[in-house]
C-alpha cells in the first residue's frame, strides 16, 4: 500500500515543489490526491504544478474529483486529465461522490446518469472513476456502501474508494465490504472522526494514537491486509486541523500523521 496526502486550495501558499520535497523524504507519504476546482485558474495551475513535480520525483498522483460540476465542464476536465495521464504514464485515479438527493433510489438514478455519460466519454484505460461510499449529511441522502452498490453493480467501469473514515463517523461496520466492491477498490480514505461534536465536520480529522476511534482505524488497516488490498490509501485530512501555526508547519503535522500510521500499512 501506498500512502497519500490530501490537497486541496487550503495548501496553495506552499509551492507544489516544496510539497512534494517533503514527500520525497518523507518515509512513507509517496503521493498526492489533489481536489481543485477545474473554473479556479490558480488551482489549474497548482495542479499542472504537481503533476510535473510528481513525474520528476516518482510521487504518485490522483485527483479527488467534484461531482456537482456541470457535464460539459466535467468532460474538459477529464480530457485535461487524460493528457496528464499520458505524461504520467499510468491511469489516473478521479474520485467522484454519488450525487445527493431526497431519497437513495433518486441518488442511484440521477448518479447512474451523471456517470454513465462519463464514462461513454472518457478513455477507461487514462481515467479511473472511483466512487466514494458517503456518510450522513444534514438534509440529502448519501450512499454509504451498502446503498451505492446497486450503482457499482450496474457498470463493472466504475472503481471504488472505500472512505473508511466516514464509516467510523457513521458507527459502522468496517469490515463487511460487498466482495464485488473489494474486487473494484482503487483507493482508500482514511482519517479520524470526533464522535462527541457540536459542529459539522467533526470527521477527516488527524490521526494519532490518542484518537478516540485510533483502534478502529487500525481495524480498518487490518481488514485492508486481510482482503489483500495493495492500492492507494489517501489520508484526508482537513489541514485546519492539523497542529501549526503556519499552513507549512500543518502540513508538516499531516506528513508526520501519515508517516506514524503508515508504518501499519507495512
Amino acid at each position: 500500500m501506498i500512502s497519500l496526502i490530501s490537497v486541496n486550495d487550503k495548501f496553495k501558499s506552499v509551492s507544489a515543489h516544496d510539497i512534494v520535497t517533503k514527500l520525497v523524504n518523507s518515509r512513507f507519504a509517496k503521493g498526492v490526491e489533489l481536489c481543485a476546482d477545474p473554473r479556479d485558474e490558480e488551482m489549474m495551475k497548482y495542479l499542472d504544478d504537481f503533476v510535473h513535480e510528481c513525474k520528476e520525483n516518482n510521487i504518485l498522483f490522483q485527483i479527488h474529483g467534484d461531482s456537482t460540476l456541470p457535464l460539459d465542464i466535467q468532460k474538459e476536465y477529464l480530457d485535461k486529465l487524460s493528457k496528464y495521464s499520458d505524461y504520467l504514464e499510468y491511469p489516473i485515479n478521479v474520485v467522484l461522490h454519488t450525487l445527493p438527493s431526497e431519497t437513495v433510489e433518486e441518488s442511484l438514478h440521477s448518479s447512474q446518469e451523471y456517470l454513465g455519460e462519463l464514462l461513454d466519454h472518457i478513455d477507461t484505460n487514462k481515467i479511473r472513476l472511483s466512487i466514494e461510499n458517503l456518510n450522513d449529511s444534514v438534509g440529502k441522502m448519501r450512499l454509504d456502501k451498502r446503498e451505492m452498490l446497486p450503482l457499482m453493480m450496474n457498470d463493472e467501469r466504475l472503481y471504488m474508494t472505500y472512505d473508511i473514515g466516514h464509516d467510523i463517523a457513521d458507527y459502522g461496520k468496517i469490515t463487511d465490504l460487498d466482495e464485488e466492491l473489494a474486487k473494484r477498490l482503487s483507493n482508500i480514505h482514511l482519517h479520524e472522526a470526533s464522535m462527541y461534536h457540536d459542529e459539522i465536520g467533526y470527521d477527516h480529522r488527524p490521526i494519532n494514537d490518542e484518537g478516540e476511534n485510533f483502534e478502529r482505524v487500525l481495524k480498518g488497516i487490518l481488514y485492508l491486509k486481510h482482503i489483500k488490498y495493495d492500492g492507494p490509501v489517501t489520508f484526508e485530512y482537513d489541514l485546519f486541523y492539523c497542529e501549526g501555526n503556519t499552513i507549512e508547519e500543518r502540513i508538516d503535522s499531516y506528513i508526520y500523521s501519515i508517516d506514524d500510521t503508515s508504518e501499519h500499512l507495512q
